[in-house]
């Protein structure tokens, strides 16, 4: 039992290198294109938090991976017999399933993330775009007026004439 157990351990371990390095692939890339394309300010909370969840999901892939990995075993003490080849077949596929699920959504947010970082001219313009539309911000606060007749601000559809 102790020698199935070491096995898929050594198993999930090469699986969650492979969910680190695509966590890791997709903060690297999310917080260039927040940070440096967006112009957004760092956020530590943001970060601990989504740290915190990868420890999480570590934490909880490793103990269902030891629960799957005995139970079956359990179930062969107790005097029902479950063939090896089930056995190894069943703790491989949930091995898969729960590496390939989590380490595909990072997988998928990096990819995102690396596409938005070569096409950062219409990932600005998109969200200056967003931006202006919420009202949340002024025309005025993203783009300095080149003259004082130019500084006309919008604000809920009306504007005001130039400052002086």
């Amino acid at each position: 039992m102790i020698d199935i157990l070491m096995e898929n351990l050594t198993k999930i371990f090469h699986a969650m290198s492979l969910l680190g390095l695509s966590w890791l692939a997709d903060c690297l890339l999310s917080t260039y294109r927040n940070i440096g394309i967006l112009s957004e300010s760092w956020d530590k909370t943001r970060f601990f938090n989504s740290v915190k969840r990868l420890v999480v999901m570590v934490v909880g892939l490793v103990l269902i991976v030891v629960v799957v990995t005995d139970f079956p075993l359990f179930i062969n003490e107790t005097g029902i017999e479950i063939p090896a080849e089930y056995i190894e077949v069943f703790n491989i596929i949930t091995i898969l399933l729960a590496i390939l699920i989590t380490a595909t959504r990072y997988a998928k947010g990096a990819i995102e993330a690396f596409f938005d970082i070569l096409n950062y001219k219409n990932l600005v313009e998109e969200n200056n775009k967003v931006i202006t539309e919420s009202g949340d911000i002024e025309v005025s606060e993203m783009v300095q007026p080149t003259t004082t007749e130019d500084a006309i601000e919008f604000v809920d559809d009306s504007y005001t004439a130039p400052k002086e």
